[in-house]
Parts: C-alpha cells; sequence; structure tokens
C-alpha cells in the first residue's frame, strides 16, 4: 500500500466521502447519485475526483452509461457498508440511552408458513414497545437478500433453500414446516370418510405457479405415488389470491401447516385428511453476518426467536432446538456488538 493510500485512509477519509462512494455504487450514475445526496452533478463527480487523486488510483469506471467500482473500489466499497453500519448502530445506542427503545425495524418475508406466526409475534412485540416502527415487506429472496447487503433491509424471513447469494448471513432455522391439503368450505371432500389421493387428482386445484416449492412438493409426491398431476388447475402466485378462488369454487389445494388454523377460524378453508409426505421446508430467520445489530433489531430478532420457543412447548418445536440455541446466544451477541466479532452462523 502506498504512503499516499495510507495517508489518506488514516488522517483524510471522512464519512461523507463514504457515504458519496456507497451512494455512487448504489444509483450507478453520477445523476442518481447527486439525486440522492440532494447536490449537484458537478459536486459529485468532483468528489469522485478528489478521493481518486488523494488514492492515486480510479474506484470507478464508466462501462456502457453506468459507473461500476474497480477492485479498489470494491475493498473500499466493503468497508464503506461496515463502518457505517458500526456508526448506525452506535447512534442507535446513543438514542437508546437518551431516548428510551425506539427506531424502525424492516424485516423481510418470503414464507407462506409463517405469516400468522409473523403477525402474531409483531402484535405483541407492538404491545411491549410502541414506539419501534416494524416495516414488513415481501419480495424475491434475492432481492431480499440484496436489499439486507445495503442496509435496507435488517432481517429476512425465508426458506433460504438453494440461495447462491446467502453468503456473508448468519441464519437460524425458526420451524420446519409440512404440507398439507385444503379445500374449499362448500368442497363435496369436506367431512367425507376415506377420500383417496387417486380422487383428489380428479378434482379442480388452485396452485401456485411452476418453479415454486409448493408447487414442486405436489409433483414430487404425485409421481412418487404415479398418479398424474391435476389437470384440472387454476394457477395463481398470490395466497389471498387462492382463497378467494376457493370462495367461489369448489377447490383443493396445498398448504404449509401453519397458516391453516387461522384459515379455519375464518373459516375460509377446510382440512382433509390426505397425507402428504416428504421433506419438511426449513423456514429460516437471517440477518447479516459479522456486523453488529441496532439495539431495536436485535430486540425483534430475539423475540421472534423467544416466541418460537414459546410455540415449541406447545407442541410445535422448531427445528432441532435451534430457538433455544440462539436466544441463548442472543446475550453474548450483544456482549460482541461492541467488539466488532464475528457472529457464527447457527443452523
Amino acid at each position: 500500500m502506498t504512503a499516499s493510500v495510507v495517508e489518506f485512509l488514516q488522517r483524510r477519509l471522512k464519512v461523507r466521502h463514504l457515504r458519496l462512494i456507497l451512494t455512487l455504487h448504489d444509483a450507478r450514475s453520477i445523476s442518481g447519485a447527486a439525486e440522492r445526496l440532494c447536490i449537484s452533478q458537478a459536486a459529485v463527480s468532483k468528489a469522485r475526483a478528489e478521493i481518486e487523486d488523494l488514492l492515486g488510483m480510479p474506484l470507478f469506471n464508466r462501462s456502457v452509461g453506468r459507473w461500476e467500482p474497480t477492485a479498489m473500489g470494491q475493498q473500499l466499497i466493503s468497508a464503506a457498508r461496515r463502518i457505517m453500519a458500526e456508526l448506525d448502530c452506535l447512534n442507535s445506542e446513543f438514542r437508546l440511552i437518551k431516548d428510551g427503545l425506539l427506531g424502525t425495524v424492516t424485516v423481510g418475508t418470503r414464507t407462506t408458513a409463517l405469516l400468522p406466526f409473523i403477525a402474531q409475534a409483531t402484535a405483541a412485540f407492538k404491545q411491549l414497545y410502541p414506539r419501534v416502527t416494524i416495516s414488513l415487506v415481501d419480495g424475491p429472496l434475492s432481492r431480499l437478500l440484496e436489499q439486507m447487503k445495503k442496509g435496507e433491509v435488517d432481517l429476512v424471513v425465508a426458506p433460504l433453500g438453494e440461495a447462491r447469494d446467502s453468503a456473508g448471513f448468519a441464519n437460524i432455522v425458526l420451524r420446519r414446516e409440512r404440507h398439507v391439503v385444503i379445500a374449499s368450505p362448500n368442497h363435496e371432500f369436506v367431512g367425507r370418510d376415506g377420500v383417496t389421493w387417486a380422487q383428489a387428482v380428479q378434482q379442480p386445484w388452485c396452485m401456485p405457479p411452476v418453479g415454486t416449492r409448493t408447487r414442486s412438493h405436489l409433483h414430487s409426491f404425485l409421481a412418487r405415488k404415479a398418479l398424474p398431476f391435476p389437470s384440472n388447475l387454476v394457477e395463481a402466485n398470490s395466497l389471498l389470491m387462492m382463497i378467494a378462488l376457493m370462495q367461489e369454487t369448489p377447490l383443493l389445494t396445498l398448504v404449509p401447516m401453519g397458516i391453516v388454523p387461522q384459515l379455519k377460524r375464518q373459516e375460509l378453508a377446510r382440512l382433509l385428511p390426505l397425507p402428504v409426505d416428504g421433506a419438511r421446508d426449513p423456514v429460516h430467520l437471517v440477518w447479516q453476518d459479522g456486523l453488529p445489530l441496532p439495539p431495536a433489531t436485535r430486540l425483534f430478532r430475539d423475540f421472534l426467536l423467544a416466541q418460537i420457543r414459546r410455540s415449541a412447548k406447545n407442541g410445535d418445536a422448531p427445528a432441532n432446538g435451534a430457538a433455544d440455541a440462539m436466544t441463548r446466544s442472543g446475550a453474548s451477541d450483544r456482549r460482541r456488538a461492541s467488539t466488532g466479532k464475528r457472529l457464527a452462523v447457527l443452523e
């Protein structure tokens, strides 16, 4: 490392430099960065050039109308994210001391199985901490993980599956959920004994599109039983739409067991005694590894795990006692937060 680089990093690097570099990387354009920072494009260009001159090497290259980071730029961007996360956490700690617990926790969800649990846990948490805002957002797993890398999402609840971009995240299995068959409230199978799968596949079904985990589960299960996939089919990628359709016409569908009590309570569907064998989907709680969590995020994470542990006592146990292990690690996590030590992934 040259003397000029050491001089810049140790004595002349400022938070505004880090913020500009991160914003330019996220916006990928001078105009976009200027708009986000509420400064002129000339100011962005000047600041970028100033940083590169002080370092003696480029941080970005212009390619097909986009500013892409160089190898050095990528290293500085990664360091900038860690530093800004530390400062955000420190700010939250100061606010906690001064004003009491407050803040916003953004939770990305990509799970049907745990939606009732998330709703119940959020409601219970808000009763205890009304000044903490819980923001629940839905989206594809890849997008949620990318937003987490940028600090836009604090926690993610989703099945990680074979996600290739899950490196750099700590995670814990909250629950392994089995699938069951439900029917419209007025379906002819409701209350009937002796219904078989051979009869069920001849009925109208409502299922999510090809490529979804639930669809794949049913396809694999029927293939093992040498039964055809239902041909009378309506496809919907929204659980809300599926339930709405089931109120209009008699349909069968496959859902995680976790949502059935709520559907039965609201008289929206009925559980059928059709066994569904196969692997249970693990649903994970995910957060960034190696970074301290702000107080509100840390508290909500631990609250979710405590709720899972409580549900385990009622017979709905999470996988392999994971919640107990993670709850025990919560105190250790709080001790490590100030030193920035790496929190191990628990699975």
